[in-house]
């Protein structure tokens, strides 16, 4: 079953078959979309706990700089509780994508946020990944 919302640039899925949470991102992204969609998100708490993570960057032109990443990645720290031991799968297509995932990973490395992350090509290289490996 999904449930969705979608915004001018970006939207959600909920999988809950899968148990993911599926965000895709289009057209011109500025760091304020991706903490506007993941509070919507998160608005979701009951539904999407322990959920793995599949983001759609492949069709998005970011318009925000790598110091950007660490601002966003704050609010997995504050929900921390919500994020233990998921997967994140990152679709990518530039290496500005490339750059900011690595950023974002380093940020939950070092900040102890126990999610695993992986970049791939395509929705279903994700999907096999998140239901296929072990974390």
């Amino acid at each position: 079953m999904f449930n969705s919302l979608s915004r001018k640039n970006s939207e959600f899925k909920i999988d809950s078959d899968n148990r993911i949470v599926y965000v895709r991102f289009f057209g011109e992204t500025f760091s304020s979309d991706v903490v506007k969609i993941t509070k919507n998100i998160l608005d979701n708490r009951k539904l999407i706990e322990d959920f793995n993570w599949v983001c759609d960057l492949s069709k998005s032109k970011q318009l925000f700089g790598l110091n950007q990443v660490e601002s966003m990645a704050k609010i997995f720290v504050t929900n921390s509780d919500i994020f233990h031991n998921i997967k994140m799968a990152f679709i990518i297509s530039s290496p500005k994508q490339l750059m900011s995932v690595d950023s974002l990973n380093n940020f939950f490395n070092t900040n102890g946020i126990n999610i695993t992350i992986k970049k791939v090509i395509d929705k279903k290289q994700a999907y096999n990944w998140i239901l296929n490996d072990k974390v």
